[in-house]
């Protein structure tokens, strides 16, 4: 993480503290602190003549990745029914980014923690993943969710519509 110390005015010297303890050897206006495991406190002192001339103070809050999220949804969706999805995650906070991908290829205006695809599609079915950021921290990846489109109700009518009439034909040639 990188800190700031700014001025408006040249300094002779800038001193730095976490949390009221000093950094030893940090004397320059910007640094770079790498001890991101707990909440701290950083202070920057800037001095001119050997008097302090300014101080700042600002609490960073260390944010956990979010957890592996997971989808919760229908496996197999009929032909122009609704597909519904969920990326499910325990630590889901206000602010978090989403995005979906379907067989490895992101989904376009995806980016919500529901999918929903109303009048489904072959074209629909595959393997679906999620991804969760907050605050620009490294995403975290649920397991594929595979989702199958079967037939839907306009093809299983004419599908029986197609039996019955054979099952007329065949009897008309008993006849």
């Amino acid at each position: 993480m990188t800190l700031t110390c700014t001025s408006k005015e040249e300094v002779d010297d800038v001193l730095w503290t976490i949390d009221g303890v000093p950094i030893p050897g940090q004397k320059d206006k910007i640094i770079q602190y790498t001890k991101l495991d707990a909440d701290f406190k950083a202070t920057c002192s800037v001095r001119k003549n050997g008097f302090s001339r300014d101080s700042s103070e600002v609490d960073v809050n260390i944010a956990d990745l979010p957890a592996k999220p997971s989808i919760v949804g229908q496996t197999e969706v009929r032909k122009w029914e609704t597909l519904e999805l969920v990326c499910d995650s325990d630590s889901a906070v206000p602010g978090m980014k989403y995005a979906w991908t379907r067989n490895g290829e992101a989904i376009s205006k995806a980016n919500k923690k529901y999918y929903i695809k109303e009048e489904a599609e072959k074209s629909n079915e595959g393997k679906y993943k999620c991804s969760t950021t907050y605050r620009n921290l490294a995403a975290q990846e649920s397991d594929e969710f595979d989702v199958k489109i079967s037939a839907g109700v306009a093809q299983a009518a004419a599908s029986l519509l197609l039996i019955l009439v054979a099952a007329v034909i065949s009897r008309l040639d008993l006849v």
